[in-house]
Order: C-alpha cells, then structure tokens, then sequence
C-alpha cells in the first residue's frame, strides 16, 4: 500500500511537469535549442586537440542567434582553465577545465563544463 502511495505522488509530479511543458511550447522548444547549441559547442571543443584548445575556445566564444525566428541574440562564452587533477590543490599543465556559457542581456542562462587530460 506504501508503495501505491509513492508511486500516486510521483505520478502526480510527472503530471504536473507535463502540463506544465504542454502549456509553454514554444518556451520548451527555445530551452531545448539553447541546451542543444551549448552541447554542440562543447561537442566542438571536446573535438579539438589539447594543444589548440585555448584558440578554438576564442574562435567558439561571441554572438549567436538561437534558434533564428526568436530573433534574440545570445552570448556564447567559452573559457579554457587549467585544473586541479589530483586534488593537491595545484593546478595541473596536463588537465584543463572548458567551461561553454550561453547567457542573455547579461545572465547566464545555461553552462556546461568538462574536464579534459593531455594524452
């Protein structure tokens, strides 16, 4: 009976997020291609050899309109960083951090980060 009951209330919260993206498609639609542009800019990088990762970023990185018929431009932000591989709290020359930020009139609206090694 417990479990009928956990199973009713998540079945109500997915209810109510489905409406909720029924009601504002266009809304939906505009965050999915922001999310989509992002994950291909980071696709882009993760493409690029380490050594060129820094000129790619900078190539990568300005304005961009998402998707065309909205007419919005957004700001596309792609840094490259050195990390902290092994935790000792030194940053490593072998292992970098790509950062893609999209953002509007100045907020960031979506980020995505990942970490890359030298081979």
């Amino acid at each position: 009976m417990l479990l009928v009951g956990i199973v009713g209330i998540v079945g109500v919260g997915a209810g109510i997020g489905l409406q909720s993206v029924a009601k504002t498609p266009e809304q939906t639609d505009l965050q999915l291609a922001i999310n989509a542009q992002c994950v291909s800019v980071m696709e882009q990088m993760r493409a690029t050899s380490f050594a060129n990762l820094s000129t790619q970023a900078a190539a990568l990185s300005g304005n961009m309109t998402i998707p065309a018929t909205t007419g919005k431009t957004y700001a596309c932000t792609v840094t490259v960083t050195a990390a902290d591989a092994d935790g000792d709290g030194t940053n490593d020359s072998d292992f970098e951090r790509i950062t893609v930020t999209m953002s509007y009139q100045g907020s960031a609206i979506e980020t995505l980060t990942c970490y890359v090694m030298q081979p």
